[in-house]
């Protein structure tokens, strides 16, 4: 009994000791900013770490995803090597280092999904700005089915004491009432002039460098040098869209794998193909996920939805069998090819002889695992 009192102890003086020292990190960083949201999180991280950075500052940045990558102050970056799954801690060392190397402003992607741990992310990090990029049905597995669980998972991590900056209107007056109650301001993003609006390239949502300018204008960063930055970082941006060279005929691969609720994917698809004037049937590389089940049956429901659109389906990943039966099970015009997880082959080939009528092919779903290897292998020919 006393060496359990003792070891409770032991644990409970370190736990103090680990909170301490993160809030020295934390008070050694003069511009605090945590982006959270649904989509788009990485990307803006990217636009505001750029746009702080043309002003001289000493930025320090954090995307999150299949590969986490520190943004550093030299405009470099350097993914982070995992041991395991992504924990929390990984944020706590980026604090860390941004106070040993002097860092002026400090660029986080909230890197958590279960709601408890946004809090706490937010709660120890103490941004000064707090951003929510947008809300949307996705991660179903770990934040609940409702539209409701979805906000508030997002708006239980506003922090108090903060500049509260969202871009999306559709659930504005709830985040702006969390605010209030946390003693944190609401700011709506920006709206970008008309000259600002043609210098955007299509494949860049407006929205998104709203949002950014927004953040480095209340980091005291002039409007025109931010939005310098932003477009710097636009252009070193990969587009999505890789062209196919198949004689005559014009083709094209969309990277939307990371796209991974509907109503985004569906907003997505349709700026490309009013880009593209794609005017005949898609076809869609559904890579799926055995840990995103649910994210595997919407999206199935939104192919049978628009199946007198779509040429073929090309199924990949771990969850593809249970993807085929659902299909299989509805009455579809397009055709169904499930593709091994271990393929003697190119499978960016697989794609294309399955595909002969579509001029575009669709990418969607999941990145991680088949994802990767996919884009990859249309980068290497486009």
């Amino acid at each position: 009994m006393i060496v359990t009192v003792s070891i409770l102890g032991l644990v409970l003086l370190l736990m103090i000791g680990e909170s301490l020292i993160i809030n020295n990190c934390v008070n050694s960083i003069a511009v605090k900013i945590h982006v959270n949201g649904t989509r788009g999180k990485s990307t803006i991280t990217k636009y505001i770490f750029a746009g702080l950075k043309e002003d001289h500052l000493r930025v320090l940045g954090k995307v999150t995803g299949e590969i986490p990558t520190m943004l550093l102050p030299d405009g470099s970056q350097k993914a982070i090597k995992r041991r395991g799954s992504a924990r929390v801690q990984e944020q706590f060392n980026i604090l860390r280092k941004a106070k040993n190397e002097k860092i002026d402003a400090l660029v986080l992607e909230c890197m958590s999904i279960d709601p408890i741990l946004q809090k706490l992310e937010s709660f120890f990090f103490k941004p000064d700005i707090y951003i929510i990029s947008n809300i949307r049905d996705d991660h179903r597995e770990k934040i609940g089915n409702s539209l409701d669980d979805q906000i508030k998972s997002i708006c239980d991590a506003i922090p108090a004491n903060s500049k509260i900056i969202a871009g999306e209107s559709a659930y504005m007056d709830i985040i702006k009432g969390v605010a209030i109650v946390r003693n944190s301001q609401f700011i709506q993003a920006i709206d970008l002039s008309d000259e600002e609006k043609k210098k955007i390239p299509q494949s860049a949502l407006e929205i998104n460098v709203q949002i950014a300018l927004t953040a480095c204008i209340e980091s005291g960063i002039p409007r025109q040098i931010a939005f310098k930055g932003v477009l710097k970082q636009i252009g070193k941006t990969i587009s999505p869209l890789y062209a196919i060279t198949n004689g005559q005929q014009k083709r094209y691969f969309l990277n939307a794998f990371s796209v991974n609720d509907i109503p985004s994917f569906k907003d997505y698809l349709k700026l490309w193909t009013s880009e593209l004037n794609i005017t005949d049937k898609v076809s869609v590389v559904f890579n799926t996920r055995s840990d995103r089940p649910l994210r595997t049956g919407l999206f199935v429901e939104w192919i049978k939805f628009n199946h007198e659109n779509i040429e073929a389906v090309i199924l990949t990943g771990d969850h593809k069998m249970r993807a085929n039966r659902l299909l299989s099970r509805s009455e579809t015009k397009f055709k169904i090819k499930n593709i091994p997880n271990r393929h003697p082959s190119s499978i960016k080939d697989l794609i294309l002889e399955s595909t002969v009528n579509s001029s575009l092919i669709v990418g969607v779903g999941n990145i991680k695992g088949l994802g990767y290897q996919i884009i990859n292998e249309f980068a290497e020919t486009s």
